[in-house]
Parts: C-alpha cells; structure tokens; sequence
C-alpha cells in the first residue's frame, strides 16, 4: 500500500511539474505591432488599429479593385517599419494632389488633410513627394 503511495504522489508531483513547464499560448500582435519588420502599412483607424494593408511597392490608386480592398478614403494611422526607406501617402490617385512624406520608422496618425483621403502611395525620396 505504501509503494501506491508513493507512486501516485511522485505521478501527481511529475504532472505538477510538467504543468508549471508548459508555456503559455502566443499573444496576437495589436496594433502598429502587426506590421512586418520591412513593409509599410496603412491601418483604418488610430493607434494602428482597424484593418491593415502593407506593401513592398507603390499603389497608383487604392481604389481601382488591384490590391488591397476598402482602403481607399479610409486610412487614419500608417507604419513605416522598412529599413531606411520613405514613403508618401497621397490624396489623388497617380501620386497627386496633397501628400506626406513618412520617414523610415515611423508610426502613428495621418496628418488631418489627408485622414481618411488618401488613395495612392509610394517609396519616396526624403526631400519630397516624389515617387521613387
């Protein structure tokens, strides 16, 4: 009887121990914390947060059905996580009328003429709202 004992306590002691081992579940990135290193995303509401969209090379018109949907007219917060490349961010479709240049790592809010306004972007140069 003492034998069961023991080995029902040393079983329970294992169970313990395997159990405080486990790791817990990933956590979901949130947030600009979604955006892969290396991509430039634009997400439809503040903070990063609402839907996102990332790209490796320019849109010529956020509307036209190529690439990502709903984006048009609906971009409140961007993230620049490439390494060492601008991006702009323009109002007309063809990289035209009002724009933002965003230097490389940043994150946050779009200026207030173009939130909710834009419909086209691309690498850019650093001194303007030129298309690389």
């Amino acid at each position: 009887m003492r034998k069961k004992v023991i080995s029902l306590l040393g079983a329970t002691a294992m169970v313990v121990l395997v159990s405080l081992a486990a790791p817990e579940p990933a956590q979901a990135a949130t947030g600009f914390a979604r955006c892969p290193a290396g991509k430039f995303c634009i997400f439809t509401s503040t903070g990063g947060n609402g839907v996102m969209a990332m790209f490796d090379y320019a849109d010529g018109n956020l509307g036209d059905g190529v690439g990502p949907q709903g984006m048009n007219d609906n971009v409140e917060s961007v993230y620049n996580h490439t390494g060492g490349q601008y991006w702009a961010t323009f109002r007309d479709p063809g990289y035209g009328g009002p724009w933002e240049i965003y230097t490389p790592g940043y994150f946050g809010g779009v200026r207030p003429v173009l939130r909710n306004n834009i419909s086209s972007l691309c690498r850019a140069t650093s001194g303007g709202g030129t298309c690389t």
